[in-house]
């Protein structure tokens, strides 16, 4: 970890898809996201359901003091107050999918294609579509909109 003006502490190591920081676990598989490793090692639990924000809009920052905790509303909020969010894209315009599409991959999930062809279709890895369709990402766009 480097320190960067204005204070980030920049994870240099492994990045998810999306550009926070990730470490591996010693259970196979399974990864920790560092801004909330950073969190917990420095400030204590992460209440459930709760997300480790950045203050300093920096994915890769795991200082503890720019990290706070907060619900996907806080975080959305955060979105259009400091304009990342763009209108028909409410969640940001960094994303690759729409509601729409999170609702037709989480339809394809139910039928026999795999997940490989999926996430062509869709432009994303197929790890993503797994966490999509159990609901381990985009899970403010909950099941209820799901029409399946």
């Amino acid at each position: 970890m480097l320190p960067d003006a204005p204070g980030c502490w920049l994870w240099t190591g492994a990045t998810s898809n999306n550009g926070y920081g990730n470490i591996s676990t010693e259970t196979k598989g399974q990864s920790v996201l560092a801004h909330r490793l950073s969190y917990q090692m420095h400030r204590g639990d992460i209440p459930e359901s709760q997300l480790v924000r950045h203050r300093c809009d920096n994915r890769c920052c795991v200082n503890p003091s720019h990290l706070e905790i907060g619900s996907y509303a806080d975080n959305s909020a955060d979105m259009v107050k400091r304009g990342r969010a763009t209108k028909g894209n409410p969640m940001g315009s960094r994303r690759k999918l729409s509601e729409p599409d999170v609702i037709a991959i989480r339809v394809a999930g139910s039928t026999p294609e795999r997940h490989r062809d999926i996430a062509t279709r869709f432009g994303i890895s197929k790890a993503q579509v797994s966490k999509i369709i159990s609901m381990k990402s985009w899970i403010w766009l909950n099941e209820s909109k799901v029409v399946m």
